[in-house]
């Protein structure tokens, strides 16, 4: 990356800057004002299709309004949950060469071009997720194929923490590829603190899914008041946490729950990344106690 930061026009609320064109008139080309980081399965969808209804926010034309993967799968406001964890394609960015773990991840690069960056977080209890995630996936349909992949994957990732770094597992394309469950997905701690490690705490907003889903209202209000936009009133926010959830996994009805020892199984593996993250944000409701 190049020693010089990008200089923003300073007229506007997004990152903006002139780029010259053909005609030898200047565009005005504009990154996102924020970022919805993630995670998958956490709620994203809705949230943001929450916040584009304050009339000082606009979607972009990516899938769904929401999405563009620039920053994940095709690294070079944006709601795409997979910019807070796939970190895949290190490899591919020139510091990294010849290294056997990244020094320069997604949040480095960001860095290199935001002045004042918001960060919207939303994690869910990291078992109720995946199971979540898996039926979204179409990766199976039932309790028991779930618990089956869930102890490959288990296998998998345990056999590779023993022999390699818990970073290296996380953020290794192959092992990704060929875990049977986006079970790594969860280890939320790893992620944040590679993003914290780069960007201030004030730049994040964090929430936890459960508690966003018992009271969207509230959560609107923190969600506005850290964006820094104009304030709206009561009966408009109302109007806004009042409308129907977006992108629910309806296959969940037909699936059915989750094994009581899946879950068992889950949760004694994510206990070490929740104590992590309760330590990280000093917060012991990112244990999910309160949810079991």
């Amino acid at each position: 990356m190049p020693d010089k930061k990008f200089e923003f026009l300073q007229d506007y609320k997004n990152p903006c800057f002139h780029q010259r064109v053909r005609n030898g008139f200047n565009d005005v080309l504009c990154l996102p004002y924020f970022h919805l980081l993630g995670v998958d399965k956490c709620g994203t969808t809705d949230l943001f299709a929450r916040i584009l209804a304050h009339p000082e926010i606009d979607a972009h034309d990516g899938l769904s309004g929401k999405e563009m993967f620039y920053w994940s799968t095709f690294r070079y406001g944006d709601g795409t949950p997979l910019d807070f964890w796939d970190f895949r394609g290190w490899p591919i960015i020139p510091q990294n060469e010849g290294l056997e773990e990244p020094e320069v991840l997604t949040p480095h690069l960001m860095s290199h071009l935001y002045r004042d960056p918001k960060f919207i977080i939303l994690l869910r209890n990291p078992t109720e997720r995946l199971y979540s995630d898996y039926i979204f996936m179409g990766d199976g349909l039932t309790p028991d194929t779930f618990h089956k992949h869930t102890i490959e994957a288990l296998d998998q990732l345990e056999t590779c923490f023993r022999n390699r770094t818990v970073r290296w597992c996380l953020f290794d394309r192959r092992m990704n590829l060929a875990l049977p469950t986006r079970i790594h997905v969860g280890c939320y701690a790893v992620f944040l603190k590679e993003w914290l490690s780069v960007f201030p705490r004030q730049s994040f907003l964090i929430l936890r899914t459960e508690d966003y889903k018992r009271n969207i209202k509230d959560h609107l209000h923190q969600v506005f008041r850290f964006l820094n936009v104009t304030k709206l009133s009561d009966d408009e926010i109302t109007e806004i946490a009042g409308r129907e959830r977006k992108h629910v996994t309806k296959q969940k009805k037909t699936a059915g729950p989750m094994r009581k020892d899946t879950r068992i199984l889950l949760d004694r593996f994510y206990l070490t990344f929740n104590k992590q993250l309760a330590e990280i944000l000093q917060e012991g409701k990112y244990l999910w106690k309160d949810e079991t």
